[in-house]
């Protein structure tokens, strides 16, 4: 009886410490203060994941990417099985496509890493084993192959790997290429080639700056033994409804570089409307197995365009930036229960729900958006309308959630200056440490005091204008003046 009474306790013991490690797996949620993590309710929650194995008899082999067509589709480049998955948009059913009709041949992939579908149904394919991009409708028929450029830009011993791609509103497709730095491989409409796209810089470090220094005393065969420095690669990239073209960099120097958004002429156009510095991903390094790692940023979305939605790899999180990069939330763990990832790869999204895929668990996972999240985005979205009033009881529910909430503060503050009411935003840009709200709210105070006042200071000032003259006319201080002096003379 003793022994069953134990082991009941054993047991029961055992269920709790697994549903602590289960909480704590998925419960991370955070955001960053001044390099501090803060918790914070939970934007998002895992509700369910998704299988194609149903639908189309096998199940998912390491793929490699995800893409939410503008049907509502599903697409996953399914690498392992060599094809590509469209789950539907009610999620039920699923169709693959593995071979293609090209006239009197057929075409199969090899490794496809990534798929990029258009408003038209038009699929753009990085068949990366293949060595091309390959351009079909829904139904498999080739409409068009990208190869290897022939062009003395693009290096002869280059060989032409696409791994990931997006396709502009007018046709022009950009290809990121595994071994080429000189930004995105950019194709007309007509299919050909027309150069590079956002060229990233070289990378400044000490190593650079000594070998630059050695170059001068060397001879030419030294030269050519030495390493060769070339820009960061990209490691993703995506493109909004306006043809901004989002990237990311997997190993930039600096955490305001992992994340850039181009405009058509290439340049980078990421600016902070504070004067805080941009921020992307974590913070610091940490250890797995022995190895450190730090922040890997290898996916990108912009949920309705509105959402910048970026995955670490290394520390399989999820990140989230408003339209002004103010950091909204961090969720996602490692590990194999409900919300977590063993190797993430790709995420997409629409609407109230995030979508992200795992090579390893070969499944896309789920995540919903909470109250707290909704009326998060409400409010986010009100107030980046215009309509300033009709946002601050959104940001007033926020703080019932997080009174701590800097967003929420910070929301609130500026939808009441930009209302009028900039001494009560004093009171919110205090409590969020906004230096530069509080500076705006200060100047329009006394601006406003001295509005208020400003006949009471004219009249002043016209007093003493006219005073000075009658001063002046009527010889008022040489007069007094004299008459101390003879005061004195007399006493």
């Amino acid at each position: 009886m003793r022994i069953c009474k134990r082991a009941a306790v054993l047991l029961l013991l055992l269920l709790w410490c697994l549903s602590v490690a289960a909480s704590a797996a998925v419960t991370t949620d955070y955001v960053l203060d001044d390099g501090e993590k803060r918790p914070i309710p939970r934007p998002y929650v895992p509700v369910r994941t998704l299988s194609v194995t149903a639908s189309t008899g096998r199940s998912l082999n390491a793929p490699q990417d995800l893409f939410l067509a503008p049907s509502g589709d599903l697409v996953v480049a399914d690498t392992g099985n060599n094809r590509i998955v469209a789950l539907a948009a009610d999620r039920k059913s699923a169709k693959a496509l593995s071979t293609f009709r090209n006239g009197d041949k057929t075409e199969t992939l090899n490794a496809p890493r990534n798929v990029f579908v258009t408003a038209d149904g038009i699929y753009y394919i990085a068949d990366t084993g293949n060595k091309r991009v390959l351009v079909a409708d829904g139904d498999g028929n080739v409409l068009r192959i990208l190869g290897k450029p022939d062009s003395d830009l693009f290096g002869a011993n280059t060989e032409f790997k696409p791994r990931d791609l997006v396709v502009t509103s007018a046709g022009t497709v950009y290809v990121l290429v595994e071994g080429v730095y000189q930004g995105a491989v950019i194709f007309s409409p007509d299919g050909e080639f027309a150069g590079f796209y956002g060229s990233n810089k070289v990378e400044v470090s000490l190593s650079l700056l000594a070998d630059f220094f050695w170059k001068n005393f060397m001879t030419s065969a030294q030269k050519s033994r030495m390493r060769r420095y070339v820009p960061v690669q990209y490691s993703s990239i995506q493109i909004d409804s306006e043809d901004f073209v989002y990237l990311t960099t997997e190993a930039a120097s600096s955490p305001s570089e992992r994340v850039r958004k181009l405009n058509p002429l290439g340049q980078n156009i990421l600016r902070s409307s504070s004067n805080d510095k941009l921020f992307f991903g974590d913070t610091g390094t940490f250890q797995r197995q022995g190895e450190t790692y730090e922040t890997a940023l290898t996916a990108i979305d912009v949920i309705d365009g509105k959402y910048i939605t970026v995955l670490d790899r290394s520390r399989s999180r999820i990140f989230q930036y408003n339209q002004e990069y103010d950091l909204l939330t961090v969720f996602g763990c490692s590990g194999s229960l409900e919300g977590a990832f063993t190797e993430p790869v790709g995420l997409c999204g629409v609407g109230n729900n995030v979508f992200v895929l795992d090579a390893q668990r070969n499944a896309i996972t789920v995540f919903e958006l909470t109250p707290y999240g909704e009326t998060l985005h409400t409010a986010i979205d009100i107030y980046t309308d215009g309509r300033y009033q009709d946002s601050l009881p959104y940001w007033y529910e926020i703080l019932k959630y997080n009174s701590l909430s800097v967003l929420a503060n910070r929301g609130i503050g500026k939808a009441l200056y930009q209302v009028g009411e900039s001494e009560k935003a004093v009171e919110y840009f205090e409590k969020c440490n906004d230096t530069d709200g509080n500076s705006s709210a200060y100047g329009d105070i006394r601006k406003a005091g001295i509005r208020a006042n400003f006949y009471a200071i004219a009249l002043g000032l016209a007093l003493l204008i006219v005073a000075g003259w009658l001063c002046k006319k009527f010889r008022v201080f040489p007069r007094l003046l004299r008459r101390s002096r003879e005061r004195r003379k007399g006493a």
